[in-house]
């Protein structure tokens, strides 16, 4: 299926409208999120490296029987065991501050929903094709699959 370039754009438009309204309910929190991933990212990597490195000394180390060989074997067995150990930590903070994330972005989206839908007072606003045109696109975005799956992953208590 071939997007044309104005639903591209209003695609990206949605998208960028979310990333402002994410980082106006949470910036610190989403900071920490990121510094959290590439975290995650950098301990998996080197639990790989360090997880290799230590079947290779422990098969140097069992040809051989040398003590530098044997130093070896506790290096990468102390990183290995560290990563193993802070790879789960490092997931469930991200974990917990997805949720605060997303509680604070719903918040704030119920907010400026209410805030649409109520000021002014009364129904004569509702009228105007600038209004229902905005209320159109809070619908349409409650619609979308991120936005769904965001919403459901915050109700089920998930991250």
């Amino acid at each position: 299926m071939h997007l044309g370039g104005a639903a591209i754009r209003v695609a990206f438009l949605r998208q960028l409208a979310s990333c402002r309204l994410l980082w106006a309910s949470a910036p610190a929190h989403t900071v920490a999120a990121l510094g959290l991933t590439a975290c995650s990212a950098a301990v998996m990597t080197v639990g790989v490296i360090a997880t290799g490195q230590l079947i290779g000394a422990l098969r140097h180390t069992l040809s051989e029987s040398t003590t530098q060989a044997g130093n070896q074997v506790w290096l990468w067995l102390f990183l290995t065991a560290v990563t193993l150990v802070t790879a789960p930590v490092v997931g469930s903070a991200t974990s917990l501050l997805s949720r605060i994330i997303s509680t604070r972005f719903l918040r704030r989206f119920y907010d400026m929903v209410m805030d649409a839908s109520t000021v002014p007072h009364g129904i004569g606003h509702l009228e105007d094709p600038r209004v229902v045109g905005r209320m159109d696109a809070v619908i349409n975005a409650t619609r979308e699959w991120d936005f769904t799956a965001g919403l459901q992953d915050t109700l089920a208590g998930g991250g």
